[in-house]
């Protein structure tokens, strides 16, 4: 007798609850703020900004302000992969 069934894998449906729920739509939320945050600031900073810093806090590592849209664009595609599988 066998237990598992192969082509029964992956088949079990979880339905959300409305903690799920409201998880998803703060974190959707707070992703959409992030990415607003950083075209609003985006305008207002200067061509070249600090990216690293020592020990004593001095910038040692500096990058175009483009570089600022990795972080929100690796979250997007992070969450759209989570939630979207």
């Amino acid at each position: 007798m066998n237990f598992f069934d192969k082509n029964d894998i992956g088949n079990i449906k979880i339905e959300p609850t409305i903690l799920d729920k409201l998880i998803d739509s703060v974190s959707f939320s707070l992703l959409i703020g992030y990415w607003f945050y950083d075209l609003i600031i985006f305008s207002k900073l200067p061509e070249t900004i600090p990216s690293h810093f020592n020990l004593l806090g001095t910038p040692d590592g500096f990058h175009s302000k483009k570089y600022l849209f990795i972080l929100p664009l690796i979250t997007t595609t992070i969450f759209a992969m989570i939630e979207y599988k």
